[in-house]
């Protein structure tokens, strides 16, 4: 046992509950990211907006936590074909996600250039990740900040996506959760007991910093399994 609440009850709720990092990493597997199912190919196959999102993540990723509209990492990952699909996770951002998206598709200036046209654009939900309630997107704690819940006119809405194309033809699907970065982590990989590729480790120190995400920190902690 490694924390207080019981396991059996981890079980049951873990599809909602909010998990302690120590708990979240207990009998983690390891899964090869070489298994994992391609994200262009379900794109390509228009399945249902879940089952891509899923295949999206299971792909290599970015994360970008407290990412705010800092567009450089998603325009370097995937310019040089490293990652397939990019999340990005703050949550004073909210409804400007559309600002990051068009920094995305019209960078400012080399080295990037205009490399990406967005194909489609749409919003992410709770519900789509097996969550009955953004909730489970922000820690039980009250000392993290400011946030967006209440303000939404969708109740369920957690964020925004989008896909884009580049000039290779490469397709790459762009998340931007507005929602607290370690308990988003954990939500989409750290309770399946996976990683992404890389994460961007930056400590903005702006207004709603609530805690550090370098060093020994809760998102180390809940990176039981590394990125590369």
């Amino acid at each position: 046992m490694v924390c207080d609440v019981e396991r059996s009850d981890h079980v049951k709720e873990q599809d909602r509950c909010h998990v302690c990092p120590e708990c979240a990493a207990v009998r983690w597997q390891d899964t090869e990211s070489d298994c994992a199912p391609s994200a262009n190919r379900y794109l390509q196959q228009h399945g249902p907006l879940s089952q891509t999102l899923h295949a999206a993540l299971a792909a290599p990723c970015l994360f970008y936590p407290g990412a705010g509209y800092d567009i450089s990492p998603a325009l370097l990952f995937a310019s040089s074909g490293a990652v397939s699909t990019v999340v990005y996770a703050d949550y004073i951002t909210g409804n400007r996600c559309a600002e990051v998206f068009d920094d995305f598709e019209h960078p400012k200036g080399p080295p990037f250039g205009a490399a990406w046209k967005m194909l489609e654009t749409g919003a992410l939900r709770a519900d789509d990740f097996g969550f009955d309630s953004p909730d489970a997107y922000y820690p039980s704690v009250s000392t993290f900040g400011d946030d967006l819940r209440e303000r939404q006119v969708d109740p369920m809405k957690i964020g925004s996506w989008a896909r884009f194309r580049g000039r290779d033809g490469q397709v790459l699907s762009f998340f931007y959760f507005f929602t607290e970065a370690i308990q988003t982590y954990l939500n989409l990989w750290g309770i399946h007991g996976r990683a992404p590729l890389a994460v961007v480790v930056q400590n903005h120190g702006l207004g709603a910093l609530w805690t550090a995400l370098g060093g020994d920190c809760l998102l180390y902690a809940a990176a039981r399994r590394l990125p590369k």
